[in-house]
């Protein structure tokens, strides 16, 4: 189950950032509904309270924090390198109409945004951020990979390579252009600094090889789909169903007045 804690508003927007309309902190409400627990993935996290990172962190419960959709609107700093939460963060993607839907792209913002941030406090004080940088590329390579499977509780099935697991497997081109030398250096660094999903040689999930030498494989599907006609599908077909459901889409779109609609949502508030 996913929930939200609401992006941080501006200081004479009622209510605070971890507070619900009636002024009830929104952790302790839900933890009032048995909405926080072990089996709960928050989404964001985006200003909840050192109280309320406490008590996510005591009842078990985990946040996905997805750095590009939050830099992108405004919801707040990415709360995974945070000193207090960054123990029970993923990552995640949250919204492809809005942003890409790669761990790649997530882990880079989410630790550069991070960084950025801390090191802007060093230079305020007039110091060079020089000797040791915050956040690390194997912390942020872990929040995209065995942190992802302890949130879903699955950390003994997939999340890193080990013996028993799960053949989730995602395979790099070290010398591609992008990766070239800088994997020979560090392959963690290259994936989280250099990489691209170009880069992407092979993709095995549970032992199934889903993309081959840099193309997505066929995928079989099952009889009588609506509207495929046939048992496999390559990417084409897939590309070509979603221009035309985007162009259905867009024509609905521009039959509704936006101003209205905004102030009805505003209004519901």
């Amino acid at each position: 189950m996913a929930c939200i804690i609401p992006n941080p508003l501006t200081e004479t927007t009622p209510p605070s950032p971890s507070e619900d309309y009636s002024g009830v902190p929104l952790v302790d409400l839900l933890a009032s509904y048995n909405l926080l627990g072990p089996n709960i993935i928050l989404s964001h996290g985006t200003g909840a309270s050192p109280a309320a990172a406490q008590k996510i962190a005591s009842t078990g419960a985990f946040v996905s924090s997805t750095p590009e959709t939050e830099l992108q609107m405004g919801h707040g700093l990415p709360v995974c390198f945070r000193d207090d939460m960054k123990d029970q963060c993923s990552l995640g993607v949250d919204c492809h109409s809005n942003n890409s839907s790669d761990m790649i792209t997530q882990m880079r913002l989410g630790l550069q945004s991070a960084r950025a941030v801390r090191n802007e406090a060093l230079i305020e004080k007039g110091e060079i951020p020089i000797v040791k940088i915050s956040g690390s590329v194997r912390d942020v390579f872990r929040l995209a990979t065995i942190q992802g499977a302890k949130a879903v509780h699955m950390e003994d099935q997939i999340g890193s390579l080990v013996e028993g697991k799960r053949a989730d497997i995602v395979v790099f081109d070290a010398l591609s252009p992008g990766m070239v030398c800088a994997a020979e250096h560090d392959p963690i660094a290259a994936i989280v600094l250099h990489a691209s999903v170009a880069d992407i040689e092979t993709v095995i999930v549970d032992g199934v090889v889903r993309k081959r030498a840099k193309q997505l494989v066929k995928v079989g599907v099952e009889e009588g789909v609506a509207g495929i006609g046939k048992k496999e599908v390559v990417w084409a077909d897939v590309a070509e169903q979603l221009v035309r459901s985007r162009e259905e889409i867009q024509k609905k779109i521009e039959k509704i007045d936006m101003d209205k609609a905004l102030e009805a949502f505003l209004g519901s508030l």
